[in-house]
C-alpha cells in the first residue's frame, strides 16, 4: 500500500458540500463538526455494507472537529519605550480532531490511522487537511494541506496529540490562502459511498456529517489601543 493510499484509508472527517450557519469560533465543548459515537464500523475495506460492522476500535470512532487560530502578541512602543498598541497577530490555523479512544498504530484488517478534513475556503476552493501515522511507531508519518493551490507538506512537528485529540497546526506563512478572514466551510457527505469515492477510492472508517463555518482569526482578541486605554493589563511592560 502506498503512502498516498494508506494515508486516507481509515479515519476521515468528510465534509464535501457547502455548509451553513453562523461563523463563530469552535471549542472542544462547542465544535464546528460533531459525529455520533459508536459508528466507526460501518465502512470496511473488506465489506462496505453499512449493515455489517467490522471494527469497533475507539481510535477509529470520530466524535468532533473544531478549529482555532494560533496567534502571537506584538507590542508597539513609542520613543520612550512605552507600549502604544498591543496587536494579536494570527499565525496558524489549528484543526483538532477528537476520537473516542487514543491513537493506535495499526488495526486488524489492514487499517492504518489517518485523519482527513475536507471543506471549502476562500472563493469556494476545495480545502483538504490530512495527516497519517507510521504503522509501526504510531508517530506522525506525513501531513499536508492542499486544495487551495498546490499541496503543501507540513513539518511533522505540527502534528501533535493530547489524549484522544489530534491537533494539526498549519502555519499561515506556508498556506497564505488560510489567512485572517478566510471562512472554512464544512459541508456534509451525502452518503458513505460518495464520501468513500471522494478519497481516491479508499475506505473511511468514520465520516462526519455537516458542520458550522469557522472564520480564521475570529477567535483572536482585538488589538488594544494603549493610548486610549492605558490602564488595560495588556499595555503593561
Amino acid at each position: 500500500m502506498t503512502r498516498t493510499s494508506r494515508m486516507l484509508c481509515s479515519l476521515s472527517a468528510a465534509l464535501l458540500l457547502l455548509g451553513s450557519g453562523a461563523a463563530m469560533a469552535g471549542t472542544e465543548a462547542d465544535p464546528e463538526i460533531t459525529d455520533q459515537g459508536d459508528d466507526a464500523n460501518y465502512l470496511s475495506r473488506l465489506d462496505p455494507d453499512p449493515q455489517t460492522p467490522q471494527f469497533t476500535t475507539p481510535a477509529l470512532d470520530l466524535l468532533k472537529v473544531w478549529f482555532s487560530t494560533r496567534y502571537t502578541v506584538e507590542k508597539d512602543r513609542d520613543a520612550a519605550g512605552a507600549v502604544t498598541r498591543v496587536r494579536y497577530v494570527p499565525d496558524a490555523l489549528v484543526a483538532s480532531i477528537q476520537t473516542a479512544g487514543p491513537k493506535r498504530a495499526m488495526y486488524a484488517g489492514g487499517y492504518l490511522l489517518g485523519y482527513v478534513v475536507v471543506a471549502r475556503a476562500q472563493d469556494g476552493c476545495g480545502l483538504q487537511l490530512f495527516a497519517d501515522l507510521d504503522p509501526e511507531t504510531g508517530a506522525p508519518d506525513s501531513a499536508q494541506v492542499s486544495g487551495c493551490g498546490p499541496a503543501i507538506d507540513l513539518d511533522l512537528a505540527n502534528v501533535t496529540f493530547a489524549g484522544n485529540t489530534m491537533m494539526m497546526t498549519v502555519p499561515l506563512t506556508v498556506a497564505p490562502f488560510l489567512g485572517p478572514g478566510v471562512p472554512i466551510q464544512p459541508g456534509s457527505a451525502t452518503d458513505p459511498t460518495s464520501a468513500r469515492a471522494h478519497f481516491l477510492g479508499n475506505m473511511a472508517a468514520d465520516v462526519a456529517i455537516g458542520g458550522r463555518t469557522f472564520v480564521v482569526g475570529s477567535d483572536v482578541p482585538e488589538d488594544v489601543d494603549c493610548l486610549n486605554t492605558p490602564q488595560h493589563a495588556a499595555c503593561a511592560g
